[in-house]
């Protein structure tokens, strides 16, 4: 009976061990994708930073040309 009850709980927990075993490696496969999508197009903090130097630098010139045409005008 013992061996007869071994052989059924291993049937059964055999496909549910498999199927979970191949979930957790399409997560793997999943995440990995995911991290090299990141990697390829989001923006690394020093690009960020490049980006809004180059803003700011646009607005302040827009200002200065700003105050000499007010300056021309009085």
């Amino acid at each position: 009976m013992g061996i007869s009850l071994g052989l059924l709980l291993a049937a059964v927990l055999t496909p549910i061990l498999s199927s979970l075993s191949g979930k957790v490696h399409k997560n793997q496969v999943d995440n990995a994708n995911l991290r090299a999508h990141v990697a390829e197009n989001y923006a690394t903090k020093p690009e960020l930073k490049e980006s809004v130097d180059r803003i700011e630098k646009r607005i302040d010139d827009g200002f200065t040309r700003l105050d000499k045409k007010l300056e021309n005008i009085k």
